[in-house]
């Protein structure tokens, strides 16, 4: 049984491969590293990108557990998803490879997660651990999976993320909400927060910060990269602005970019 797994297993990742070498040629990593994490030691596969020039950046890397029965399909949508995500955050001069490379992803079997009821995507920060349940990879073009590692990174970034998106929605919004909605880094903290109305996409995000920043993060790679359509929530507003979500996580993306060159 255990040789048939393997054998399964070096399918997939041979499927894997040859997809990303297949990638277009206008931004490539300079390889990818499958790890298989399994109680032996683990089985590393690593494809050179010969389209890549030369980088001193982390591989792109996969961390799948090896009982988790990935399909050649499931991969390929998650390494989509992260060349879509580490093509947006270099153009916005951030690297992602470096600033996510520490997490995993953990293939769930079943609708939703088992520990977390309703929910298709779910990333543990202590452990890096990004597990994903059936519908993250059919439902909204990835829009679950993008979503998770805007959380993480948000984290990454000490929250930076979140604090420069809403301080863009709040100047966007004028200066009175601003200083109503906790402009000032101070006041985002506060148990009374909520995001400005037109900023959020679902219920969750109306009253929590980071969900607003995930969601923001997702719509602005999955429409910018990926060509997603807008999406639509069961507790979406009417006056959602997808427009002005986008362009203010951009513009957090913009500060967060100039800052760091700051501080260099």
């Amino acid at each position: 049984m255990a040789g048939k797994v393997i054998l399964i297993t070096i399918i997939l990742i041979s499927g894997v491969i040859f997809f990303v070498t297949q990638v277009g040629a206008e931004w490539q990593p300079a390889a990818t590293e499958v790890v298989l994490m399994a109680p032996e030691p683990a089985i590393k596969a690593t494809a050179p990108s010969p389209a890549a020039p030369p980088s001193t950046s982390q591989p792109e890397r996969y961390i799948v557990d090896e009982s988790s029965q990935w399909t050649t399909e499931e991969l390929a949508v998650l390494n989509q998803v992260l060349q879509h995500t580490f093509r947006a955050l270099a153009e916005a001069g951030l690297d992602g490879r470096v600033l996510l490379a520490d997490y995993r992803f953990r293939r769930v079997a079943g609708e939703y997660i088992d520990e977390a009821l309703g929910l298709v995507g779910l990333v543990n920060h202590d452990t890096r651990v990004i597990s994903l349940a059936d519908a993250a990879f059919v439902r909204l073009g990835g829009f679950y999976i993008y979503h998770e590692l805007g959380h993480a990174l948000d984290h990454q970034l000490g929250r930076a993320l979140s604090e420069q998106f809403h301080a863009q929605v709040a100047a966007a919004a004028g200066t009175e909400i601003a200083e109503e909605n906790g402009a000032a880094v101070g006041d985002i903290n506060d148990g009374a927060w909520q995001t400005t109305d037109g900023y959020w996409l679902r219920a969750q995000a109306h009253d929590d910060r980071e969900e607003a920043t995930a969601d923001a993060f997702a719509l602005w790679v999955g429409i910018e990269q990926a060509g997603m359509h807008r999406p639509i929530f069961a507790g979406t507003p009417l006056d959602a602005d997808y427009g002005g979500i986008s362009s203010a996580l951009a513009d957090a993306m913009l500060a967060i970019h100039i800052g760091k060159a700051n501080r260099s």
